[in-house]
């Protein structure tokens, strides 16, 4: 759980240095199925960035996983994502 508080707390950061424009910025933020964890978890970041960051809007995409959404992102379909580690170096190579 603290790790991904100090995920939280670094993703926060990027984003409020991000931030360059007075109009709101519409994020999407793609997670897994809505049955796992990383939905809810998802939700809940993406409520605190639009809570506490202004101008920031984040919406949650439940998606098939971290080979989907590393597609999302390529594609440059949503803005961030979780992808699990061995993914994310994979599709790196």
């Amino acid at each position: 759980m603290r790790k991904y508080l100090v995920l939280l707390l670094i993703l926060s950061l990027i984003l409020a240095a991000t931030i360059t424009t007075a109009a709101a910025t519409q994020l999407t933020f793609a997670t897994g199925g809505t049955s796992g964890t990383y939905y809810p978890l998802g939700e809940a970041m993406a409520q605190v960035w639009s809570k506490h960051i202004p101008g920031i809007n984040v919406t949650v995409q439940a998606t098939g996983a971290s080979a989907e959404n590393i597609r999302l992102i390529n594609d440059k379909k949503v803005d961030l994502a979780f992808v699990q580690n061995d993914v994310n170096h994979y599709a790196y190579k």
